[in-house]
């Protein structure tokens, strides 16, 4: 069932992609903060998020005009975002910027989660050991506690990439540099009512934010809408993205997922 869609129309070699009407940014982070402290909301309706232990931010991103904050895991830095209403989302997208330096065992890109599974919806997204992008989604331990992960092939060191990972009534689903890595068309969780903090960088699925990236992040958002990464592209473009057929069809801007050939992922019941 697809809760959303874009229209598009095939002209020569591209295709024009529009955002439809309702899809929106919850937040969107760019980055290009001149205050060491402030991390300021570019779009959306929440207060400005936190750097925490003054990373370097304004530095060059993956395009001329994309910046990004540089962080250092040992200097345990990050970017802090409060909660506010507008995050608690039935369906949606959470997606970044990344170029890794280095990598520990959890290498953290977002995340709104805490320990132990008392609200429903938690989330979080990192780059493991081997260099693949992981998602893991967790109900409430009340609403039995199943949890997904949905995994990656490896990316690159020092390369940039982007990954987006959308929830809703199509399941969940990982896209990594436009391409899908992994789906569950069984999932049924989301952001609601998940009423805590969001972080970039690290992971908050502890009692104290843990697993820092070392590396730089760029244009994290959060939209409401569960579809494609072309779509995604066309919403922050202003409306409208044109892209080359191949891309089109490797992201098709509905959120169906009954043709995709990605291993499905496995969903599990845990109680930690």
């Amino acid at each position: 069932t697809s809760s959303s869609s874009s229209t598009s129309s095939v002209a020569g070699p591209t295709t024009t992609v529009t955002a439809p009407a309702g899809l929106e940014l919850a937040v969107l982070l760019n980055f290009a903060d001149a205050d060491n402290a402030t991390a300021a909301v570019n779009t959306g309706t929440g207060p400005d998020g936190k750097y925490k232990r003054d990373p370097l931010r304004n530095v060059n991103g993956p395009e001329a005009n994309i910046q990004a904050v540089h962080l250092d895991a040992d200097l345990r830095q990050y970017v802090r975002l409060p909660h506010v209403s507008d995050y608690e989302l039935s369906e949606g997208c959470v997606g970044l910027w990344f170029r890794a330096k280095s990598l520990g065992t959890y290498n953290g890109l977002w995340g709104k989660d805490s320990a132990g599974q008392r609200e429903d919806g938690h989330a979080i997204c990192y780059v493991d050991r081997e260099g693949r992008v992981v998602t893991r989604l967790q109900r409430a331990s009340s609403l039995g506690g199943a949890q997904t992960f949905l995994i990656s092939a490896p990316v690159s060191l020092k390369e940039w990439h982007r990954t987006i990972t959308c929830f809703g009534p199509a399941g969940a689903q990982l896209y990594v540099d436009g391409q899908l890595a992994q789906t569950n068309s069984a999932w049924t969780g989301n952001f609601v009512p998940n009423n805590l903090p969001l972080v970039v960088g690290a992971l908050n699925w502890g009692v104290e934010v843990n697993s820092f990236f070392t590396g730089r992040i760029a244009q994290f958002f959060v939209a409401n809408r569960q579809v494609s990464p072309a779509t995604i592209d066309a919403l922050l473009a202003g409306g409208v993205v044109t892209v080359s057929p191949s891309t089109a069809a490797s992201t098709t801007s509905t959120t169906s997922t009954s043709t995709t050939t990605t291993p499905a992922a496995t969903t599990t019941t845990t109680t930690t």
